[in-house]
């Protein structure tokens, strides 16, 4: 687990903006989390499947 401070500076380093939105593209959130966190972020919210 992680805190907010450790998740918000991962979140700055590997987001790009697509749209209006800065995200993490899926295949990146896979390499850095992990396939489990991105089902499990799939299955919680289903607005938003290829980033983060």
């Amino acid at each position: 687990m992680m805190n907010k401070l450790t998740a918000t500076a991962l979140f700055d380093k590997n987001s790009c903006l697509i749209g209006n939105k800065d995200v993490i593209p899926k295949s990146e959130a896979i390499r850095l989390l992990g396939s489990g966190a991105v089902e499990f972020a799939d299955r919680a919210d289903s607005r938003y499947q290829n980033a983060y």
